[in-house]
């Protein structure tokens, strides 16, 4: 028996085996001592997203917004559930939904409460902002992966190299023999004007990392992230290398037309700012080791976060008391761990811990991508326990 043949064999095996344990353990989905209630139908898969964008409406934090997804997995349903009365109300559809980042569904912080999000027309990859009710207040000719604070700049990246380079992240329903890539990297765009003011191309970034193959098809952009104060933005350069994605972690000024490399020598995972200058990521070294890292813009230097406490990889998300709230992967009995680090001594303080099924893998895994309100007392995540993805709302007071 060759080896490919038994790695196969391990891996129709391996749920069972950890379906069995869950059994035994006495089948608990969520342990944690803070109350929970949870968010889904259980006939289709109901999440948000990413954890770098949140829920909560800026205006009623009682209100979240969320998608569903059914059997035939095409429209994604969006959602507005009031988390005090239960009422949920599907308010319009999108064709643009990945499983690890929805459609980039966010609030906007405008007199009305407002959501932004991608969309497809057929032909096109776009998006729009609707109101509560479902009304289209306004269309942009791109797709948004993120936009800043006031409202008037976007960043985009190409969502169909994104999406068969980086199966869940991109969108694939242009076909890819009639997807025909380009040198532009990211653009970034005035919404005011709804005009591309600004173009970063491949060839500029792959000269800042420089990278082994100097073909873009080698290279594609994921996780564009602006500054709070939005004169900045970081994201992710990622190089295909013998089938191994490098992802290496750069930051654009805006004013300066400068483009500033942070990490390229170990590989990237996850984000979050700290304030306009400093970012926390997990990195991979050589070894695949894992580690949390605080990085300066304005010194170009990185310093380790805690390894004893922070040695897995996780969404790391900060806190108004400056700690730090992340999660992991499945543990060997599939638990999720969500949690809380003090940044002041590295102590840590389980939340939660989340039994996520074996059955759903790669794309379609479910993670619990942590995201808070602005008061930080209420965390949502999502989850998949029970096959269905569901969102999980803890009160943390």
């Amino acid at each position: 028996m060759n080896n490919l043949v038994l790695k196969n064999i391990k891996d129709m095996v391996r749920p069972y085996y950890y379906q069995i344990r869950h059994i035994l353990s006495g089948n608990k989905n969520i342990i944690s001592k803070y109350e929970y209630i949870t968010i889904g139908d259980g006939r289709s898969d109901c999440f948000f997203g990413y954890y770098d964008v949140s829920p909560f409406c800026p205006k009623d934090e009682k209100k979240i917004a969320y998608i569903s997804v059914g059997n035939k997995m095409s429209d994604a349903a969006i959602h507005i559930h009031d988390i005090s009365s239960g009422q949920d109300r599907i308010i319009d559809h999108t064709r643009s939904w990945n499983w690890q980042q929805g459609c980039r569904l966010r609030w906007l912080s405008c007199e009305k409460p407002s959501l932004l999000f991608n969309d497809f027309n057929g032909k096109n990859y776009y998006s729009r902002i609707i109101d509560t009710e479902g009304n289209t207040l306004k269309r942009f000719s791109e797709p948004l992966y993120d936009i800043d604070y006031r409202g008037k700049l976007g960043i985009t990246t190409d969502f169909s190299k994104l999406g068969y380079l980086r199966p869940g992240y991109g969108y694939t329903l242009i076909p890819q023999q009639i997807y025909y890539p380009t040198d532009i990297a990211i653009g970034i765009i005035d919404l005011e004007k709804n005009i591309t003011a600004k173009e970063i191309s491949y060839s500029r970034v792959i000269g800042m990392v420089g990278g082994k193959s100097k073909s873009i098809d080698n290279y594609y952009i994921n996780h564009l992230s602006f500054a709070p104060n939005g004169k900045k933005f970081l994201f992710f350069v990622i190089e295909i290398i013998d089938k191994f994605h490098k992802a290496s972690l750069l930051v654009y000024d805006i004013d300066n037309d400068n483009i500033i490399v942070l990490e390229r020598e170990m590989k990237v995972s996850h984000y979050a700012w700290i304030d306009n200058n400093t970012i926390i990521s997990t990195a991979y070294d050589k070894s695949y080791h894992c580690n949390y890292y605080i990085y300066n813009c304005a010194e170009n230097k990185r310093k380790e976060l805690y390894p004893k406490t922070l040695s897995k990889d996780g969404h790391p998300l900060l806190l108004n008391n400056g700690n730090i709230l992340t999660d992991t992967y499945p543990d060997a009995s599939c638990y999720q761990h969500l949690f809380t680090v003090n940044m002041q001594t590295g102590g840590s303080d389980e939340i939660a811990a989340i039994y996520s099924t074996p059955f759903k893998a790669g794309e379609r895994r479910t993670d619990l991508h942590p995201r808070v309100n602005k008061e930080n007392n209420v965390i949502c995540i999502d989850s998949n326990s029970q096959g269905r993805r569901k969102l999980i709302i803890f009160k943390y007071e």
